[in-house]
């Protein structure tokens, strides 16, 4: 089995479909990796995400 990282452009996709409220399983379909890899990765970077959204609102 071959473990492959998110692209930038893959990580970009799950933010903006997040912003539009995809649940994991819209954003699976559209990015084709599971929907497991996409919550690890979302809990990965919530503390970025929740940086960028303070630094948004000032």
């Amino acid at each position: 089995m071959s473990h492959k990282h998110f692209t930038i452009d893959e990580k970009e996709s799950i933010l903006k479909f997040l912003k539009l409220d995809f649940n994991l399983e819209k954003i699976d379909n559209e990015i084709r990796k599971h929907k497991s890899s996409i919550n690890r990765e979302i809990k990965r970077n919530k503390s970025c995400r929740a940086k960028n959204k303070l630094e948004d609102s000032m």
